[in-house]
């Protein structure tokens, strides 16, 4: 993850639960390839708490800040680390514009796999240097869900969602 980062790549990890995703995450936030910038992990609600306690438990004194409705971006100071649930991204999203992160990272990226859902949009508002995905299922129904995983990762690498289709999902879903 760390050569990647340094390469100017975005990576999409995607194994199964158990193999430590997590930890090698935080591990290349907060130990191996730190940033001045604060880092943001979005999440589905029920993993927050997860997120936490593994903060917690592997680098214990960072500040962490959960994104609450009484809780903002625009904090002073602000936290090491934000973790937010895919909801209150999309209800801060006003915030987003004028915030960066030194890195964003998705997690159950399959969140954002429809491109014409909220929660795409807004997760490509998001300002990073670096950007990740961690998902257990990069392809659930078809691969436009791919698509939509690198739109967020590296916008323009696979060309917009109709060329993409024509080009390679219909020929490949065919087979």
């Amino acid at each position: 993850l760390a050569h990647l980062a340094e390469r100017g790549a975005h990576p999409l990890l995607a194994d199964e639960l158990g193999l430590g995703k997590t930890l090698q995450v935080l591990s290349l936030l907060l130990a191996v390839r730190p940033l001045s910038e604060p880092a943001l992990i979005v999440c589905p609600a029920s993993v927050v708490p997860v997120w936490s306690a593994e903060i917690r438990k592997f680098f214990p004194g960072t500040t962490t800040g959960v994104l609450t409705r009484g809780r903002r971006f625009d904090e002073t100071p602000a936290p090491r680390v934000w973790i937010a649930s895919y909801s209150q991204l999309r209800r801060h999203k006003a915030l987003l514009e004028s915030y960066k992160f030194g890195y964003a990272v998705l997690d159950e990226a399959q969140f954002i796999k429809n491109p014409k859902a909220h929660s795409h949009r807004v997760a490509r508002q998001l300002k990073a240097r670096h950007r990740l995905s961690l998902t257990g299922t990069p392809l659930e129904n078809h691969l436009g869900e791919l698509w939509a995983q690198y739109n967020f990762l590296m916008p323009g690498l696979l060309g917009d969602v109709r060329r993409f289709a024509s080009v390679f999902r219909a020929p490949i879903e065919k087979q």
